[in-house]
């Protein structure tokens, strides 16, 4: 991992600011207006200490399973500190993880337990997979829920505000002069139950006793499920395919005798609903993970089932239009012009829909809409039986709101002990599964969850939670205090455990950096594992390095599709026209559509007329049958279209001194997705323009911090040290001048979604 510095001047001016801040905070504790935590230390010893922490009335409600909890994890062999405050501030409680983690023996994680202050981040979406919703948005929708404000010791941040209506929340900016990526220093988890009042307290306490009486059993790991839902990685069968390989290599002990994997699709029933509730029951089951998309208070299993005859696609058609005349009815829309757009476009009777709004039709349709995703009522009737849940899916693990789908199977009837789940929208097609086999050897969730390095994704419940150990023990202890030995690394990466492997390939690229350029280039060139190839070449784009953009044009021929995929991704974002021809037979030529897709988007990014002659050299090395003048001619038809969205449309507009300013931002924002390499031109002159608003320079400027991949991305650092160098900088971009510079320098917050 790269060193972090500070200019002198920064660290001088943060030594200031600490001590004015010290002292004030002196003051106030000598006029009691706060005390310091309670905190009772460790009764065991080990190589490595955990902290319980805990809000005042939590403890006081139920301080007998608070210690119950704390007690089983020392006795699974983890020294654990108890730590008790009312806790008016977010603040608080980093400063006092930070704290302990200065004392020995060394922190590895922490368990945030009832009424602890959510940190909700903002200025960071770089940092989500997915989310990038506009901050103009009320504050509660537009902020991040992260704890990675507490797990995080690196990154900075500058408190804005408390929740007048929601006091748990907190409200922070990542600092312009923090660290741009995620790397944690400490794993944490939130046990954070339904509910309010006596309610949440007697749930909470359940709970503890529950997973303290649990841990006290060896568990081990010989029954898993996974669910694949509609829509999810568009449906890809090459994908399935790939991922399904990928899984076996890294729970090789699933698929012998004595053990099980029920690998579950949506289109494989049409009462996958009441399937799914079924096996979720099963006392066997060991591990449940979820891939599908999902919301705070559901999860998205099917999308109707196939249709076999004409009646059943005509009343599909109209319950589905049925259901759009009731949102319409919902959001006080006018129904009537509703149902005459979709009988006009489709051709359809309007006599299909007299009944619409007929009681017995809207129950009937109620019913049949039931029956096809699980809600919380669902999970609240049924006793989940896996130990671990990971789900892979949309909001599923928004702790803010009052009930959430992964609170329900961790403090439910079952015997759930942990989950892993999103605060808001995660990307679907990231590496979902990463190092989860190291579960299998008994590794600590807590120690797996601590490598995934984004904004989102939370432990629900025990983050402490393992199943039993193989080499988990020792694997543990190296990945907590043995993370700069490259020796422990050099040794692990002889396993033959690919998830043991693959982790060692991400330490050793930590400790040495550019330095292990080479070995991870020949792990990639000569390892028959999906997964320890991708770990070796995400190692590779985090340092775009030269020796990257080479063993790219390997990589886009990889069998594993998502090597592929991800290979075209970052020929796309790198955005050299040598990279053309291998993306124009890709869009042309590899069976995956996702493929065809990426490599369709990349070619868009370097150019729309240079990749339509790319595609027409392609053309010609087609066999006989191929409709070549068809697909030239489509290909012309997409890249005129591509050439007047972006100089006939989106730079004229954001260019614009007459077009509405939100409308002129929203424009300049769509190239944090379309990195499109015509566009940067634009941005720069933007940012630079003293004569425009600081907001529409600002917003360039964010937006040129997507182009981390960009071969060209050194013009983008060269204007923002221009502009830092310049007096008539406006603060506000001067700032967003430094994160952009930063952003642009450091690399992606994670290469695979970058």
């Amino acid at each position: 991992m790269p060193i972090r510095r500070l200019s002198l001047a920064n660290v001088l001016e943060r030594e200031y600011m600490k001590r004015i801040v010290c002292a004030a905070l002196l003051l106030i504790v000598a006029t009691g207006l706060f005390s310091a935590p309670t905190i009772n230390k460790p009764t065991t010893k080990g190589a490595t200490s955990f902290a319980v922490i805990v809000d005042a009335e939590t403890y006081k409600r139920i301080g007998k399973a608070v210690d119950a909890y704390r007690e089983s994890i020392e006795k699974d062999g983890l020294p654990s500190y108890l730590v008790v405050d009312e806790w008016r501030s977010a603040d608080a409680v980093r400063d006092a993880i930070l704290s302990l983690s200065r004392q020995k023996p060394q922190l590895e994680g922490i368990a945030l337990v009832g009424d602890i202050p959510i940190p909700m981040i903002r200025d960071a979406q770089h940092m989500t997979t997915s989310f990038k919703l506009d901050q103009e948005y009320p504050w509660i929708r537009s902020s991040v829920p992260s704890d990675r404000f507490y797990d995080d010791f690196h990154l900075k941040f500058t408190f804005i505000k408390q929740d007048s209506a929601h006091p748990l929340f907190f409200y922070y900016a990542l600092a312009p002069e923090s660290p741009q990526r995620i790397v944690r220093s400490i794993y944490s988890g939130r046990i954070k139950p339904p509910g309010e009042g006596s309610e949440k307290y007697a749930t909470l306490e359940r709970y503890l006793f529950r997973v303290a009486q649990q841990k006290a059993k060896t568990q081990p790991l010989k029954n898993a499920l996974t669910f694949t839902g509609h829509g999810y990685i568009s449906e890809s069968l090459s994908a399935w395919e790939g991922s399904a390989i990928a899984f076996r290599e890294q729970f090789p002990t699933l698929f012998v005798p004595g053990a099980t994997v029920q690998s579950l699709n949506h289109a494989m029933s049409k009462d996958m609903k009441e399937i799914l509730l079924s096996k979720l029951q099963d006392p066997g089951l060991d591990l449940a993970i979820f891939h599908a998309h999902g919301a705070e208070d559901t999860q998205y299993l099917l999308g109707g089932s196939n249709k076999n005859t004409i009646d059943q696609n005509v009343e599909a058609v109209k319950q589905f239009i049925r259901g759009k005349l009731l949102t319409a009815k919902r959001k006080n829309k006018n129904v009537e012009e509703t149902l005459s757009y979709y009988t006009k476009a489709y051709g359809i009777p309007k006599e299909w829909f007299d009944n619409a709004f007929a009681d017995s039709v809207i129950l009937a349709d109620s019913i049949t809409a039931a029956k096809l995703d699980i809600y919380l009522d669902d999970v609240e009737k049924i006793s989940p039986q896996p130990k671990f849940v990971m789900f892979d899916e949309c909001f599923n693990g928004n702790f803010t709101a009052p009930d959430y789908i992964a609170a329900k199977y961790v403090f439910g009837n079952g015997t759930t002990v942990a989950s892993v789940a999103n605060s808001v929208n995660v990307l679907q097609d990231l590496w979902a599964n990463e190092l989860i086999g190291l579960l299998q050897s008994g590794v600590r969730v807590g120690a797996w969850h601590r490598m995934r390095n984004c904004l989102e994704s939370h432990i629900i419940g025990d983050p402490t939670f393992h199943y039993a150990a193989g080499v988990g023990a020792d694997l543990g202890k190296a990945m907590a205090i043995d993370e700069r030995n490259v020796g422990v690394w050099r040794e692990f990466a002889k396993s033959q455990d690919v998830s043991i492997k693959s982790l060692a390939i991400v330490m050793l690229h930590r400790n040495l950096g550019q330095a292990f350029e080479k070995e991870a280039v020949t792990f990639y060139r000569n390892d028959p594992s999906f997964n320890v190839r991708l770990a070796a070449l995400k190692c590779l784009a985090q340092d775009r390095s030269q020796a990257f953009e080479e063993v790219l044009r390997d990589a886009v021929n990889d069998p594993y599709e998502y090597i592929r995929r991800m290979a075209i991704m970052w020929m796309g974002e790198i955005s050299k026209e040598e990279y053309l021809p291998a993306l124009a037979r890709a869009a042309l030529t590899d069976p995956s559509e996702r493929v065809q897709y990426d490599a369709r988007s990349g070619m868009e990014k370097i150019g729309p007329k240079k990749s339509y002659e790319a595609v027409v050299q392609q053309v010609e090395l087609l066999p006989s049958n191929v409709e070549k003048n068809k697909i030239i001619m489509s290909s012309k038809r997409i890249a005129d279209l591509g050439n007047e969205r972006i100089h006939g449309d989106l730079i004229p507009k954001c260019l614009s001194d007459t077009m509405k300013l939100k409308s002129r931002i929203s424009n300049i924002r769509t190239f944090r997705l379309y990195n499109y390499q015509e566009v940067m031109p634009t941005l720069i002159t933007l940012a630079k323009n003293e004569n425009e608003k600081p907001v529409i320079r600002q917003t360039a400027l964010e937006a040129m911090g997507w182009y981390v991949f960009a071969w060209n991305r050194s013009e983008f650092v060269k204007a923002c040290d221009e502009l830092l160098a310049s007096n008539n900088t406006p603060a506000s971009v001067r700032s967003e001048a430094v994160k952009t510079r930063n952003r642009l320098t450091e690399g992606p917050n994670d290469p695979i979604t970058p």
